[in-house]
């Protein structure tokens, strides 16, 4: 297919397309056998928001069910709570942006939506102590690591290619002129 590519533009739309198209089939994989299809769909839901402040109500109107059926089904399946395991995944995230990006923490919990730095900070001291941030296969830390850096990579361009033009181009597709 890179060989149809006529410019870096469709070059970097074809790598954004695969990338995306290969965190669904992993996702796809993961979750299939192990959730029902509200909760894979919730969960999706909460990757695709990571940015943003996630609220159970938003995402069971999205998938037009009741607030509370969703949210006993996400406990009874996931075995935790729906605010503890976005608060669970925003963590993880901001744990990989400390160890890999060049934010600071007052950046990192803007990206991520905490209210402010402090309650951040709060939050994030909490999770390090407390033994439930302990991933238990290393096959799902994989998996949601690449689904956390796919929804994330919306908000910012974590790795960027330049050519020759003097024009930079992330993987998501964006252009940046220098």
């Amino acid at each position: 297919m890179v060989d149809k590519c006529g410019s870096k533009r469709e070059i970097s739309e074809l790598h954004k397309k695969m990338v995306r198209e290969y965190v669904k089939r992993m996702s796809d994989l993961k979750t299939a056998k192990v959730y029902s299809k509200h909760v894979v769909m919730c969960i999706r839901y909460i990757y695709d928001h990571l940015h943003e402040r996630v609220t159970v109500a938003d995402a069971a109107d999205s998938l037009n069910l009741s607030e509370g059926y969703l949210s006993r089904l996400f406990k009874k399946e996931t075995g935790m709570t729906f605010g503890e395991y976005v608060m669970r995944k925003k963590t993880e995230t901001a744990r990989n942006m400390i160890d890999y990006s060049g934010y600071s923490l007052s950046q990192i919990s803007n990206i991520l939506a905490f209210g402010s730095q402090s309650y951040f900070v709060k939050v994030f001291k909490k999770s390090l102590i407390s033994p439930s941030t302990v991933i238990s296969t290393s096959l799902s830390f994989c998996l949601e690591r690449m689904l956390i850096v796919e929804s994330i990579s919306r908000v910012i361009c974590a790795r960027t290619f330049s050519f020759n033009s003097g024009t930079v181009f992330c993987p998501m597709g964006h252009s940046l002129e220098q």
